[in-house]
């Protein structure tokens, strides 16, 4: 995608309603997203009631109407757009033929409140243009068609902050390094699916209230447990992070090594199980954008974030997914409610409970929330 700097990138939203001029409550909604990169960030654009504004004060109900554009709230980072045009225009549904066609309007709000989103001002001519539509039935049954011209900072689709990140492995190892490593004090073994590793008993016991319960009780004179459902490689990087409360990483990530690290670690009931978690997600964040051209890789990363709860990675597959394999996703899985048979449909289709949305379903939100949004790749000047 390019844009009109380095800095900025431009979306455009094309959006169109039957105008239907009520006493009640005027309220035409339409939301979707803009993709770069492994950032998808969701978008609310509206006609409705101005709760707040200037409307307020006008004579009949039907008048308190306003057209604005605001980021979703509920994110781990709220979108901050620069500038947004809007155009509006109003056309017979039988001719095409324009009947309104006011002035574009652009809003350039200040730094501090762009989180907040655009609103139109009363007084521009779009905002007149609302009035005279909705303040009676002439133009009952027309099309009103909404253009909305965003500009984003390309810096809003990096992720370079991660909160609770734990500290790595510090160069000079202190006395918790000695517990791991002292071979003298190994004297528990951790059977696992594909390996082994010897660790301190004192240690296990001081670090996981999983360890107190069963070496107080059936494991008193245990010397081995086995964890036959995981991988040696997760159990070693759990163990590393209870005893010295820092992040080893793996040689190398995988879906199945980050589920593996996250069910080890909710057995073990490990404190902080949240700091640990996120230094995977940072990891596995990194591994969806090096295997971006793979669909296989995005959904067996995407089902296992769902699972997991690494909300980060999960939207990082779910805007590779729309941006670069839309076509063969609903090719593969079908765009149903529930997937077509294929190894992953089965994970596709868990909502876990609550109302979250299955994964399949999510992907298929966020593939028609785009649709109607065109990036500009040059703008001519």
């Amino acid at each position: 995608m390019s844009s009109n700097t380095d800095q900025d990138l431009t979306f455009i939203h094309f959006w169109k309603f039957p105008i239907q001029p009520s006493m009640g409550v005027i309220r035409e909604i339409d939301v979707f997203s803009t993709v770069n990169g492994p950032v998808i960030h969701d978008w609310e654009i509206r006609v409705g009631p101005d709760t707040f504004g200037a409307f307020r004060g006008a004579g009949a109900r039907n008048r308190h109407v306003q057209l604005r554009l605001r980021p979703a709230m509920f994110r781990d980072h709220i979108a901050e757009a620069t500038k947004c045009t809007f155009q509006l225009k109003v056309r017979d549904r039988q001719t095409g033929q324009e009947l309104l066609t006011p002035e574009p309007c652009t809003v350039i709000p200040p730094p501090n409140e762009r989180t907040q989103g655009f609103k139109v001002p009363p007084s521009s001519s779009i905002g007149s243009t609302l009035i005279q539509v909705y303040q009676g039935a002439s133009f009952a049954g027309r099309l009103c068609e909404v253009t909305t011209t965003i500009t984003i900072s390309q810096s809003q689709f990096r992720v370079t902050e991660w909160e609770l990140l734990p500290p790595s492995t510090p160069l000079h190892l202190d006395w918790r390094f000695r517990l791991l490593d002292d071979k003298s004090t190994h004297d528990f073994l951790l059977v696992c699916r594909d390996g082994q590793m010897y660790t301190s008993k004192e240690a296990l016991y001081f670090c996981s209230p999983y360890f107190r319960e069963y070496f107080n009780g059936t494991g008193r004179d245990s010397e081995r447990m086995e964890f036959l459902d995981v991988a040696v490689e997760a159990a070693r990087t759990v163990v590393t992070f209870m005893v010295t409360s820092t992040f080893s990483a793996p040689p190398t990530i995988s879906p199945s090594l980050s589920r593996d690290i996250f069910n080890l670690g909710n057995r073990f009931d490990v404190m902080q199980l949240s700091s640990l978690m996120v230094a995977v997600e940072r990891l596995g964040y990194m591994d969806v954008i090096e295997n971006s051209e793979s669909m296989d890789v995005l959904i067996e990363w995407f089902v296992t974030a769902h699972e997991c709860h690494m909300n980060r990675v999960q939207n990082a597959a779910v805007a590779y997914l729309t941006a670069l394999h839309q076509s063969q996703y609903i090719a593969e899985y079908g765009d149903g409610e529930v997937p077509k048979p294929r190894a992953a449909s089965e994970r596709l289709n868990r909502g876990h409970g609550g109302f979250r949305t299955t994964p399949h379903q999510r992907v298929l939100n966020a593939q028609f929330s785009v649709s109607n949004v065109r990036n500009v790749q040059r703008v001519e000047v």
